[in-house]
C-alpha cells in the first residue's frame, strides 16, 4: 500500500499526486506508478468510503523492487510540514554539538509504531519521505523544495551551477577515499562534487560507520547530507558536518 503516487501530466513531468485528494473517476482517467525512481511499478488507484484511498501494485506482472522505500510504513505515514521554520532551521538544530549518550526520546520511539499515523518533522530522514512524497515545486518552509533538496528530480535545473547554500544534496555514489583523511566526496549529476569534512573524528567515524561499507561497491552506494555548501572551484561545493545526524546513507531506508 502506497499513500501517494506519480503521473505523467500534460506537460510530460512526473507530478506527485496523493490518494486522499482524488476520486473515483480519477481510477481509469491516468495512470499511476510508484514515487521511487528506483521502481516507478504500476499502481492501481484504491477508493475508500472514508476518503482513506491508497495506490497499490496489484496489476499482473507488477510488483514494487524488493525493499522498495515508497510502499514502507514509515514513508506512508503523514509528516506534518515545519511550521514557521526554513532549512536552515534543520541545520542549525541537527548540526548541534552530539551528546555522548545516543538515546531515543519516547516521541521519537512513537514515530516508528505501527499506529502513529502523523508526526511533526524532526529528522533528515523525515525531510526525504516529505521532499520525495511532494512534488519540487512545493514549498518547504519558505523555500521550493527544488532549491534545497537535490535529487534525481533535479538534475535538470543543475547542468552548469549550482548556488551556494544550505541545501540537502543526495549524491549518485561516492568517490573512492581513504578513510585517515576523514573526508568524504560525493559525486551529482556527473558534473559536480560535494565535498563533507568533518568538525572531528568522532563524527567522521559515526558517519563513516553508518556506511557499513564490508562488501559493497562504492559506486552503488547513495548517501544523503545536509550541509550549507560553499563553493571551491567551478563544480566543486565544499561543507563541514557538526554532527552525524546530518548525514545518512539512504539505501538503508529500504530496510524500514
Amino acid at each position: 500500500m502506497v499513500n501517494f503516487a506519480h503521473i505523467i501530466n500534460d506537460e510530460n513531468q512526473k507530478e506527485i499526486v496523493r490518494g486522499r485528494e482524488l476520486t473515483d473517476r480519477d481510477r481509469i482517467s491516468k495512470e499511476y506508478f510508484c514515487p521511487n525512481e528506483n521502481c516507478e511499478t504500476k499502481l492501481a488507484l484504491n477508493i475508500k468510503s472514508n476518503g482513506e484511498n491508497y495506490f497499490s501494485a496489484s496489476y499482473d506482472d507488477f510488483d514494487h523492487i524488493k525493499y522498495c522505500w515508497a510502499k514502507s510504513k514509515y514513508a506512508n505515514q503523514v509528516i506534518l510540514p515545519p511550521k514557521d521554520k526554513n532549512i536552515n532551521d534543520f541545520l542549525n538544530s541537527l548540526s548541534k554539538s552530539e551528546s555522548r549518550k545516543s538515546e531515543k526520546s519516547k516521541s521519537e520511539k512513537n514515530d516508528m509504531d505501527d499506529n502513529v499515523t502523523h508526526r511533526r518533522m524532526s529528522t533528515l530522514k523525515d525531510i526525504f519521505y516529505y521532499c520525495k512524497s511532494h512534488n519540487k515545486e512545493n514549498n518547504f518552509g519558505d523555500t521550493k523544495i527544488k532549491y534545497m533538496f537535490l535529487d534525481s528530480r533535479t538534475k535538470n535545473m543543475y547542468t552548469k551551477f549550482i548556488y551556494e547554500g544550505t541545501k540537502v544534496v543526495i549524491g549518485d555514489s561516492i568517490l573512492p577515499f581513504n578513510p585517515k583523511d576523514e573526508m568524504f566526496k560525493i559525486k551529482y549529476n556527473n558534473k559536480f562534487y560535494f565535498k563533507i569534512n568533518f568538525i572531528n573524528s568522532s563524527v567522521f567515524n559515526k558517519c563513516y560507520k553508518k556506511l557499513n561499507l564490508k562488501g559493497r561497491n562504492l559506486k552503488d552506494v547513495n548517501v544523503m547530507v545536509l550541509g550549507d555548501w560553499k563553493r571551491s572551484g567551478n563544480n566543486t561545493l565544499v561543507t563541514c558536518i557538526k554532527n552525524s545526524k546530518q548525514f545518512l546513507d539512504i539505501s538503508s531506508f529500504i530496510s524500514d
